[in-house]
């Protein structure tokens, strides 16, 4: 079981060098970055929330074949915590 924090972090995926971080859904963060370096930036910009907050914060993120819930913690660790599949045409829910 998941538990929700607020405010709960979003990573969106804007292009493959492009990303936005929401908390309450307020971008918090643009961030720009080489492909292979974009996640841990990414990343890097939540454990930023969780400290400014001083506590754990939920995060969603996309990955491959869907989406990840973890907690990101304000001393820097990160616990999955789910994950929904994406779903494509033809496939049930």
């Amino acid at each position: 079981m998941t538990t929700h924090t607020w405010p709960p972090l979003a990573i969106t995926l804007i292009t493959p060098t492009h990303a936005t971080l929401q908390a309450a859904h307020i971008t918090v963060a643009d961030i720009h970055a080489p492909t292979h370096l974009l996640h841990e930036r990414c990343i890097d910009a939540a454990r930023t929330q969780s400290r400014i907050y001083k506590r754990p914060l939920t995060l969603t993120a996309p990955g491959p074949g869907g989406s990840y819930t973890m907690t990101i913690h304000p001393n820097g660790t990160i616990k999955q915590t789910g994950f929904t599949p994406t779903h494509t045409q033809g496939q049930q829910p």
